[in-house]
């Protein structure tokens, strides 16, 4: 047998549990995308991390992801930094669709990062599903800055991450259900 690091198992755990094969006698159904780019569906809803990086505030790109933060809202300090995961999201379904609000990171050592609620009345990138997703449509539209920006079609979600999630590998993104909300629907490991 392998002796695998023990700040992996929580990982492995998580990613077994979420593809159904837990001993807890749940029937819930979790899609578990093994990399960016991977689609995980949820109901009729196929979601797909376009790219997920680190953002420099001092470069003008980055700086633009970085608008609309609430007000208060401490920079990252030493030992933290700025973490954007560029999200679409597809409903392949016959009727209009809610698209999952409520997202998180996760590491191997099970450290949860809730996303930061950006203004979306400043911030053009940021992840704002307002209305139901119509069939075969995309979100974000390929009429939106976001949806045609420079990050491939993918709208924001903007997270504050401490430098141990290097050494905490690999870092997962749950997706929550908008009907259930309580366990992840599908979770998506990150190229970090």
């Amino acid at each position: 047998m392998i002796n695998a690091p023990r700040r992996i198992l929580p990982v492995v755990a998580a990613l077994c549990l979420a593809a159904g094969t837990s001993a807890c006698g749940s029937t819930e159904n979790v899609t578990v995308g093994a990399g960016e780019g991977a689609y995980v569906d949820i109901n009729d809803v196929a979601y797909q991390v376009q790219i997920s990086r680190t953002l420099n505030s001092k470069l003008p790109e980055d700086a633009s992801y970085l608008v609309g933060l609430p007000a208060g809202t401490v920079p990252p300090g030493p030992g933290e930094q700025w973490f954007a995961v560029f999200l679409r999201a597809q409903n392949f379904g016959n009727s209009d669709t809610k698209l999952a609000t409520k997202f998180k990171l996760v590491d191997t050592t099970d450290k949860r990062y809730t996303p930061i609620a950006l203004n979306t009345a400043t911030n053009i990138f940021a992840w704002n599903p307002t209305e139901a997703l119509k069939p075969d449509w995309i979100y974000p539209s390929a009429s939106s800055i976001a949806g045609s920006g420079p990050v491939r079609e993918g709208a924001l979600l903007l997270f504050k991450l401490s430098n141990d999630v290097y050494q905490n590998r690999p870092l997962v993104l749950e997706i929550y259900d908008s009907a259930s909300g309580k366990k992840p629907a599908a979770v998506i490991s990150l190229d970090l």
